[in-house]
């Protein structure tokens, strides 16, 4: 794959069900772009922010980016994570794709 990351079951079952899509306000790529999320998918996102150096995507496919532009990923144990460029650091926000869901849908 182009990314050299394996997606985790629960992003890949989230692909087969919907492609893409937005959970509350966050937008979830998907493997092509979606009108509603502009021209961002899985891959085109991930490279974005790793080329652009934020912490931790170099391990991560990113999903997602908050309303502030921060990049939310998967990592190859399949844990969500968000970096944080003006905080600097990265955050867990998951154990799983689908818990990450799950607490979106349910705050």
């Amino acid at each position: 794959m182009a990314l050299g990351v394996q997606f985790s079951e629960g992003y890949r079952t989230f692909l087969r069900k919907y492609g893409a899509g937005i959970v509350r306000s966050l937008p979830v790529y998907g493997l092509s772009s979606a009108v509603a999320l502009g021209d961002l998918t899985v891959v085109t996102a991930s490279q974005r922010f790793r080329e652009d150096g934020w912490p931790g995507v170099e391990r991560w496919y990113v999903v997602s980016m908050d309303g502030a532009g921060n990049p939310i990923g998967v990592d190859p144990e399949g844990a969500v994570w968000i970096s944080n460029h003006d905080g600097g650091g990265i955050v867990a926000l998951a154990p799983s794709f689908e818990e990450f869901v799950a607490r979106e849908l349910d705050p």
